[in-house]
């Protein structure tokens, strides 16, 4: 068996096994930065059409700001980080102008933004190599605190608990504040959580290259704890109590969709999206799910949404991706296929939890209304419903449909 090849981005993810930053995200920057932080931290105040929209005010209030990108080049690495996810919050509640939009603003596909906003931003994004836009990295994973963790301090990922957390910086009105920062908390708590299925993941691929069979049978058990710990998260957060459906998507899901075109591709940017998540993607190759349904290929697609070290890491790890199962097939190790089988189930309840409770958040308050999903098409939300249905069945299908079979030996 070909051995496991330790590129540099596997062995930096093996000291941080986590897609969540190996630094707390610093919630201020040195000046002349600290005009985009104070501008983002006062940006909700105007984020409604009753007090004007985002648009005259960022406009107005960038008017005489000057950044070179000297200036850029020398902050450091998670400074540049932070400065990413400052400017890409800001475009975005610069490009929806107040919530809820206007129906209007989900068919544009070009906009002009102020020089002194996108000029930084599009420097410091191609000098991360990242898009021209928010993504889930930039809006959600490098905005958050932890209490009795500073910013700039290593995470300590193993002491966060959903609690802990909170939002370095909140852009909707007061009203919903609460809301937008228990969606992003989910995402994050998700990584949290799944910073342990990395974990076993990268233990799979080690006990498979080294045809250790004690090994791999324990890095599968706990592969199949940690699915079962993110479906945890999920089910316990994503519920009209603690998350108001027709809130969600009239004031919160509307600020984190893009679908403007690359300046550069002039193809249509998504922003973010819960296919963004690292652990998700990272089990779907170690398990060995195909990738060709619409969900699966929409997958494959959000990888240029990573930051840079984690598409990397993840095309270093693409050609182990049938490694497991040809292994299991090949030793046809009872145990060792019902453990596999197991960690699949899992991870078909996650997606059936999944769809069940997104069917609902779509459908809101009942009402027809337009929405952007996955994949940038524009439709009213019952066009929508149905679409995400049969996109999550095709998906759920296509991971149960590895699931090796055998016979009991009686």
């Amino acid at each position: 068996m070909s051995p496991f090849v330790l590129t540099e981005q596997i062995q930096l993810f093996l000291k941080h096994p986590s897609f969540l930053p190996e630094k707390v995200p610093h919630t201020r920057l040195p000046a002349p930065f600290d005009i985009y932080v104070d501008l983002l931290n006062h940006v909700y105040l105007w984020n409604s059409k009753d007090r004007g929209g985002v648009r005259s005010f960022l406009y107005n209030a960038l008017s005489e700001v000057s950044i070179d990108n000297k200036e850029i080049d020398a902050l450091d690495y998670w400074e540049q980080e932070k400065l990413l996810s400052v400017l890409t919050l800001l475009a975005h509640c610069y490009r929806w102008n107040y919530l809820p939009p206007e129906p209007d603003e989900f068919l544009k596909q070009n906009m002009n933004f102020p020089h002194q906003l996108w000029q930084s931003l599009s420097y410091v994004a191609d000098k991360l190599e990242h898009p021209h836009c928010g993504t889930l990295w930039s809006i959600m994973l490098m905005n958050f605190q932890v209490i009795e963790q500073a910013p700039g301090t290593n995470l300590q990922i193993d002491k966060v608990n959903f609690q802990d957390l909170s939002l370095a910086h909140n852009w909707v009105c007061k009203e919903f504040q609460g809301q937008l920062e228990h969606w992003i908390k989910i995402f994050i708590m998700t990584e949290v959580v799944g910073t342990t299925a990395n974990k076993a993941c990268m233990q799979v691929l080690k006990a498979i290259i080294e045809n250790d069979k004690d090994m791999l049978g324990k890095a599968l058990e706990l592969l199949y704890e940690s699915i079962i710990g993110i479906t945890t998260v999920f089910n316990r957060e994503v519920r009209g109590q603690k998350l108001n459906m027709a809130q969600w998507r009239e004031h919160i899901q509307p600020s984190f969709v893009w679908g403007l075109k690359d300046p550069q591709s002039q193809s249509l940017l998504e922003g973010v999206s819960g296919l963004q998540l690292g652990c998700i993607q990272l089990m779907d190759l170690v398990l060995g799910l195909e990738m060709d349904s619409t969900m699966g290929r929409a997958m494959m697609a959000s990888r240029k949404y990573f930051p840079k070290h984690s598409r990397d890491l993840l095309e270093a790890l693409e050609p182990y991706r049938n490694k497991l199962k040809f292994y299991l097939k090949r030793k046809n190790d009872q145990d060792l296929n019902a453990k596999y089988n197991q960690c699949l189930e899992a991870l078909e309840s996650y997606r059936i939890s999944h769809k069940q409770r997104g069917k609902a958040y779509i459908k809101g308050d009942g009402t027809s209304k337009s929405i952007t999903t996955t994949g940038l098409s524009v439709q009213n939300s019952f066009d929508a419903i149905k679409q995400f249905d049969a996109d999550m069945e095709e998906r759920i299908l296509e991971t149960v449909k590895e699931k090796i079979i055998y016979q009991d030996l009686l």
